[in-house]
């Protein structure tokens, strides 16, 4: 543990952002590890859930959660330096190499037919799998999101601009508000793509991406009187989340066609995060604690997007190799040995393919800072 401790040592803008980060992962491995339990014994089920399941529904906030501190980081690291080769070379450098380890290690072991196909071995290859239905979710279920992830890199050298004009940056998200909407109603069926890619998850970078920026061009200053000014801020977003989050967990599914509110449900949860963000940057700021100051989630943050990638398809295996559809009470000891499984391998992934590409030798210039780990 001593290489986390060093480098949660490091000098950093604000180290918040890994607490934040680790919470969200934490609540993502969390979430996946009681979906698997309760669908290995057929308790998760379409429609309207039992009470004792609403909670569910707040671990799929996480994924938004990434999405929202992405855009808060991705569009920073392109105003500091906006240059396309840097920017991608960067974003390139963090996630593909862990990612292809994963994708050379689960491939061979859980979808080796994927092997015959050239098309789906290219997409794999180039984060690119949510594109071809059902490939994600054959091999490893949180690799999805990579794909979204990299479609909003591909648009920022775009949107940074308009993000600085005060009016385009209002009618860009009020577009992506409108285009959400449609594309979770209607728009991903008729083009016949996944429900989650970007035009659905738009609205959730851009008011990341809006929050950073606000941070930068206005400073901390004027941002303290609205937002840390009062925790009450704080409380009234997490009192937010907590209210759709039981809204989605009593629906039992997330984004049912025959719940109106469902197709909204994007832009006010980021709109909720997006605020909790940044009530914790104005409040690190002023020297205050925040409730993800502590060591375990800075911790979880640093490793979490190798945590992200391995977790899921580790407690599978357990909950199966255990049995828990047969006998249930092997629940507990199938999550022990999947959360173990899953620390072991995380730290290998972070300590040997990660960290000596996220902290280069002194002589070279630093890369930025992590930006995301998105899951599901």
């Amino acid at each position: 543990m001593a290489v986390l401790a060093n480098d949660l040592a490091r000098p950093s803008r604000w180290p918040v952002l890994d607490g934040f980060r680790g919470l969200a992962v934490l609540v993502v491995v969390g979430y996946h590890a009681v979906k698997l339990v309760l669908e290995a014994q057929d308790l998760v089920h379409a429609g309207p859930a039992p009470l004792a399941l609403w909670p569910l529904g707040l671990g799929k906030f996480s994924v938004d959660a990434f999405f929202v501190l992405s855009g808060f980081l991705i569009v920073t690291a392109w105003d500091r330096r906006p240059e396309i080769g840097p920017f991608f070379g960067r974003r390139i450098r963090r996630l593909w190499p862990a990612y292809l380890l994963s994708v050379l290690v689960l491939v061979p072991l859980l979808r080796p037919a994927t092997f015959g196909s050239a098309g789906d071995v290219f997409l794999l290859l180039t984060m690119q799998g949510y594109l071809a239905d059902g490939l994600t979710s054959a091999i490893n279920v949180p690799w999805w999101s990579l794909t979204t992830e990299v479609h909003f890199y591909l648009l920022v050298p775009l949107l940074a601009p308009l993000l600085h004009r005060r009016f385009a940056r209002w009618a860009l998200l009020a577009g992506a508000c409108a285009l959400s909407a449609w594309w979770w109603d209607t728009g991903h069926e008729l083009t016949g793509t996944a429900a989650s890619l970007l035009p659905g998850r738009l609205p959730q970078f851009l008011i990341g991406a809006l929050i950073g920026i606000a941070v930068r061009e206005q400073g901390l200053e004027g941002l303290r009187r609205v937002v840390a000014g009062s925790r009450w801020t704080a409380r009234t977003a997490v009192a937010a989340l907590l209210a759709l989050g039981l809204y989605l967990g009593a629906n039992g599914t997330y984004h049912r066609r025959d719940v109106a509110l469902d197709r909204w449900i994007e832009p006010p949860s980021a709109l909720f995060l997006g605020v909790l963000l940044l009530h914790l940057v104005v409040r690190e700021e002023d020297g205050g604690p925040t409730a993800v100051s502590g060591r375990t989630a800075r911790e979880a943050g640093l490793v979490s997007y190798s945590l992200y990638l391995w977790h899921y398809p580790i407690l599978a295996a357990a909950v199966a190799w255990l049995g828990v559809a047969e006998t249930p009470a092997m629940a507990v000891p199938a999550l022990v040995l999947g959360l173990a499984g899953s620390a072991l391998v995380t730290w290998a992934s972070y300590r040997w393919i990660e960290r000596p590409l996220l902290r280069p030798a002194p002589e070279r210039r630093p890369v930025d800072q992590p930006e995301v780990v998105p899951a599901r």
